[in-house]
């Protein structure tokens, strides 16, 4: 093998490795397969991409993307990583995960018999601000 098939495999697996580094430190695992839902929210209240997502405080997934569909209304795609039946009248809520403000996504599961498959749009929910319950 010559100096410069080395130096160019060895700058491939570099850059595969600083890839996949990256990713795996903004908590996107690019090796395992996830499913991915939607909600649809008026306002996301500060909810970023790499937020965690939680089924009964239990850490199931990640917010994936967060896109402008129109001018009123954003799509947040969300990843399930573990594998259990959604329920399609479940619902994507967004809460306060500390005192500080730090977004996340409780998902609370329905009762419904029908599941939901990877790709469909469920209900969308947001939690009032401690804010917004004091002052209530």
């Amino acid at each position: 093998m010559n100096k410069e098939l080395r130096i160019g495999f060895v700058a491939l697996l570099s850059i595969i490795i600083l890839f996949v580094g990256v990713n795996y430190l903004k908590g996107l695992n690019v090796l395992n397969k996830s499913r991915y839902f939607y909600a649809e929210y008026n306002n996301i209240g500060g909810l970023e991409v790499g937020s965690s997502v939680f089924v009964n405080g239990y850490g199931v997934g990640i917010v994936g993307d967060v896109e402008l569909l129109n001018s009123n209304d954003l799509i947040v795609q969300i990843n399930i990583d573990k594998d259990f039946e959604i329920p399609v009248n479940s619902i994507f809520k967004i809460v306060n995960q500390d005192l500080m403000g730090t977004k996340c996504v409780n998902l609370v599961l329905g009762d419904d018999t029908l599941f939901a498959e990877s790709g469909d749009t469920l209900i969308s929910n947001i939690e009032g601000s401690l804010q917004d319950e004091v002052s209530a």
